[in-house]
């Protein structure tokens, strides 16, 4: 009677630590994160993006009126000549027509692709000084999870600094977070509560440049810690 005791405690006993091991494996995997790389990130205005030191891109200004166009015309968008397209407008206030007065004073046309952003390890831009636009990405998203923290890898330097982001499901802005950050950062930002994306994890950076800077920024990537 003692040995079959003695075995049933063992047996009991080895039971006990392989159903910890499970239950312990099994608690481990239900967090996971879910990354997308830097160089996926969408600019909202790249009309701000700057030449870097030692870079060069022939964008030029040309004035619209001494081009024989006039801002009220439904061509202005095909007044750069053909592989060049318009990122910025001077707007003026223009005699030569009344229709033109404010008016478009003249239009900044830059070829495709210039300046160059995208590189093989993300995105590596410069920001006009004293100015400010959003840097959008997309989290591949499980449905069936919830959210509380996200991860975001980059650098900002020369004056740039990251002060806002926010989280979007789908169409729904559901989260605002105000921050400060500037040089080479891998940050874990909670968003103080679980959240579903049923429509699409949606994260936007928004960076700003001092005034009498121009702010340099790279992004490696952004993520999302996704949970049972």
């Amino acid at each position: 009677m003692r040995k079959r005791t003695s075995h049933r405690a063992r047996w009991c006993g080895l039971a006990t630590v392989v159903l910890v091991v499970v239950l312990g494996t099994a608690l481990a995997v239900q967090a996971e994160w879910y990354w997308t790389h830097g160089h996926s990130g969408r600019i909202q205005n790249e009309a701000l993006l700057v030449n870097g030191p030692g870079e060069s891109c022939p964008c030029y200004w040309r004035e619209v009126e001494a081009a024989g166009l006039n801002s009220h015309s439904r061509d202005i968008n095909g007044a750069c000549p053909a592989g060049y397209y318009v990122t910025a407008i001077d707007i003026d206030r223009i005699d030569a027509h009344a229709m033109d007065s404010p008016g478009i004073g003249a239009i900044r046309c830059c070829p495709s692709g210039c300046p160059d952003w995208v590189r093989g390890w993300g995105l590596d831009f410069w920001l006009d000084d004293d100015s400010n636009t959003w840097v959008h990405f997309a989290v591949p998203t499980p449905a069936s999870k919830t959210v509380r923290q996200i991860g975001l890898r980059f650098e900002a330097a020369n004056g740039g600094k990251v002060v806002g982001v926010h989280i979007w499901n789908g169409n729904t802005q559901v989260k605002t977070l105000t921050v400060s950050y500037s040089g080479s950062q891998d940050v874990t930002l909670d968003l103080g509560s679980y959240f579903t994306f049923n429509r699409g994890l949606g994260i936007s950076v928004h960076i700003e440049s001092y005034w009498d800077d121009d702010g340099h920024f790279k992004f490696f990537g952004v993520g999302a810690n996704f949970e049972d």
